[in-house]
């Protein structure tokens, strides 16, 4: 019984460490120009399979304004008119009024809150790739609205 558990853990040990690889060296790009995370990076969330980005970052390189709104702990994006409202622990925002659900909540980890990096850049008509080989995400922006 000892072998089958130290078996199983050493297993389960094993199969996460590529993991923790591939999300410690996620690259995004938007237009061809890399995003710059400061101090917290994106990060592929082990129970959706999504990549978690910090929201400000990308929104910013996206052309939007982003505001935090700590009493009532939602982020607030603006542009061309779009308002994405993303409450935190929540897998759904508010687009111009219509609710919208995505894949993995907002997360607050540290002091950047994380989205889905797809859902935010498809909010605002972009394109997104996924080149799982040099784990770089390529956002192109365009006229591909999804959420109207």
């Amino acid at each position: 019984m000892r072998k089958a558990f130290s078996f199983i853990t050493l297993t389960a040990f094993i199969l996460s460490f590529p993991f923790v690889v591939i999300a410690s060296s996620v690259q995004v790009l938007v237009n061809g120009s890399a995003v710059a995370f400061p101090d917290d990076k994106p990060y592929i969330d082990g129970d959706s399979g999504r990549t978690m980005v910090p929201v400000r970052f990308v929104s910013e390189k996206l052309g939007a304004k982003v505001d935090w709104n700590n009493t009532e702990r939602k982020v607030v994006i603006n542009k061309d008119g779009k308002t994405i409202i993303l409450p935190i622990g929540s897998n759904t925002a508010t687009v111009n009024s219509k609710t919208v659900t995505f894949d993995a909540p907002a997360t607050l980890k540290g002091v950047r809150t994380f989205v889905p990096l797809r859902f935010i850049s498809e909010a605002y008509g972009a394109k997104v790739e996924w080149d799982a080989k040099k784990a770089v995400v390529r956002i192109t922006t365009g006229s591909t609205d999804v959420i109207k």
